[in-house]
């Protein structure tokens, strides 16, 4: 049976990919950005939360160092287990009404109706399976005729391995076949 707590506890906090960008420069081909997650609960944000809700939601906010240009992201997602070995990830779009860089962690004020909340319908759910402690999953959202989403994420104590790429017309247009690996910080 999975370990809910122990996977939300790997999951959760600041992490950054400082040792791999420094790597890739030792070997000579800086090849990611410099990029920064920071995943919390945000289950104490949500108001009309059903009763007995045993599952997680998260503010997931993503920021990437292009050198030229800084990204700045921001997600919910929900976490749930759905068999004894496995957890469901879903996406949620960001309720209209929230301004984006008010959509943090940090944000004391940040309130949702869990009512308002909808699944975002671009991205399909993902399913990690856990083996011998690591969570791993994979899966392709279509955005568009012409474009996937290939996402694969591996969680375990102390990292994250996110591999993100976008492809239209079978071309890479953004992300990166290898993963970016991020180390938890605190």
């Amino acid at each position: 049976m999975i370990d809910f707590n122990s996977f939300m506890e790997f999951l959760c906090g600041d992490f950054d990919n400082r040792t791999q960008c420094r790597t890739e420069e030792e070997l000579g081909e800086r090849i990611h950005p410099f990029a920064k997650h920071i995943i919390g609960r945000c289950n104490d944000k949500i108001l009309n939360l059903p009763l007995n809700f045993t599952n997680q939601f998260v503010i997931e906010e993503s920021y990437f160092d292009l050198g030229d240009q800084k990204i700045e992201k921001h997600y919910l997602f929900l976490y749930q287990v759905v068999k004894k070995n496995s957890i469901k990830l879903t996406s949620y779009e960001i309720p209209a009404d929230i301004e984006r860089e008010e959509f943090t962690n940090k944000n004391k004020q940040l309130q949702i109706d869990y009512r308002d909340l909808v699944v975002s319908p671009r991205f399909e759910p993902l399913t990690l399976i856990e083996s011998n402690g690591t969570f791993f999953g994979e899966n392709i959202s279509r955005f568009s005729a012409d474009t996937l989403f290939k996402f694969s994420l591996r969680v375990v104590r102390d990292k994250l391995y996110v591999k993100e790429v976008l492809e239209r017309n079978g071309q890479k247009v953004a992300g990166f076949y290898e993963p970016t690996i991020y180390d938890k910080l605190f």
